[in-house]
């Protein structure tokens, strides 16, 4: 499992750092997108073998990587972090902390960042005894509030959704992919 967790947190840390270089790349105009529409109609922006979604606001693109939708992304982005703050207890410098926070922010995805952030209050916790690594994720901790806090169309991107309620698209996914399973699960328990 250790190997595993390993090979995946690399393989995730190269897809992050990709994915991030082509976001910039767009997000600069350096680089151009072709837009598609995927199978339900939903228009998807592609470059580099990545994908990318408007944001609410449209000053944004939300990052996907290779996935069909950043909040796939997102899974993979926490897993990886999980595995390497909690599973193998390793001593994350502050280059990686950086890296894993603001490839989470490019995805604008709230529920990303709200795991994202209890599983480093989680790290923070076991790193106490290590004075150098505190530092270091104290520095990235507040890192993240200034980019969060700083940025009112980042805030909004990632948390403005929670304010819609039921009446947001994005709400109503969540709960019904949930929801819809578990009554598929007690109908049908065989």
């Amino acid at each position: 499992l250790q190997i595993f967790a390993r090979a995946f947190i690399k393989i995730v840390l190269v897809m992050m750092l990709y994915s991030l270089c082509i976001w910039v790349a767009l997000m600069t105009d350096i680089m151009s997108y072709k837009e598609v529409d995927n199978v339900i109609g939903a228009t998807i922006k592609t470059a580099g073998f990545c994908t990318f979604f408007n944001d609410n606001v449209g000053l944004f693109l939300r990052n996907g990587c290779f996935f069909r939708e950043p909040g796939v992304f997102m899974v993979f982005i926490n897993i990886a972090f999980i595995l390497d703050a909690l599973f193998l207890k390793n001593n994350i410098g502050l280059n990686k902390l950086v890296l894993y926070a603001v490839c989470m922010l490019t995805t604008l995805s709230t529920a990303g960042v709200i795991i994202m952030f209890g599983v480093f209050i989680l790290y923070l916790q076991g790193q106490a005894k290590n004075y150098k690594s505190l530092i270091v994720s104290a520095l990235f901790f507040m890192l993240c509030i200034y980019l969060l806090v700083g940025s009112e169309e980042l805030m909004n991107n990632v948390f403005g959704k929670l304010e819609h309620g039921m009446s947001s698209n994005s709400v109503v996914g969540r709960i019904t992919s949930l929801t819809i399973p578990a009554a598929i699960i007690l109908n049908n328990p065989l």
